[in-house]
C-alpha cells in the first residue's frame, strides 16, 4: 500500500515534486526551526536548490532562544560561513535574493498571529 510508504494524513509531496518540474517560485518563506545539523543538512541544501532555479528566499528565524531552535543572529553567523563556501548563497546574499528575518518569537511554537511587523510586511 502506498499509504505505508507515506503514512501522513496529508499528503502532498508527489504534487510539490510534479510542481518543481514547472517554473519556479516567484519567493519562499522558510521558518527556521531547530538549530544544528537539521539547518546545515536540511535547510541550507534546500535553499540552496530554490535559488539555483531562481526562487527567492526568506528565511524567518526565532528572534531569540527557545528550545534548540536557531535564532536569528545565530542564522546570520552560519549564513555568512557557508556564504563563504558556497557562490549561490553568496550571490543571492548580495543580490538580496536570500533574506535572513526574525520572527519576534522567542517561543518553541509558531504563532502566526505574532509575527514580527517587518515580517509581515515584507512577505504581504
Amino acid at each position: 500500500r502506498s499509504s505505508d510508504l507515506r503514512p501522513w494524513l496529508v499528503d502532498s509531496y508527489s504534487e510539490w515534486i510534479e510542481r518543481l518540474k514547472g517554473p519556479s517560485h516567484n519567493c519562499a518563506l522558510i521558518f527556521v526551526d531547530n538549530s544544528g545539523i537539521d539547518i546545515i543538512l536540511g535547510v541550507f541544501p534546500f535553499v540552496r536548490e530554490l535559488l539555483s532555479r531562481g526562487t527567492e528566499v526568506i528565511l524567518a528565524c526565532n528572534s531569540g532562544p527557545a528550545l534548540n531552535d536557531v535564532t536569528y543572529s545565530e542564522s546570520l553567523i552560519v549564513t555568512e560561513r557557508i556564504a563563504a563556501m558556497d557562490m549561490i548563497i553568496q550571490s543571492a546574499l548580495r543580490e538580496e535574493k536570500l533574506l535572513l528575518v526574525q520572527t519576534g518569537s522567542s517561543s518553541p511554537c509558531l504563532d502566526l498571529s505574532r509575527l514580527d511587523k517587518g515580517l509581515s510586511m515584507l512577505v504581504r
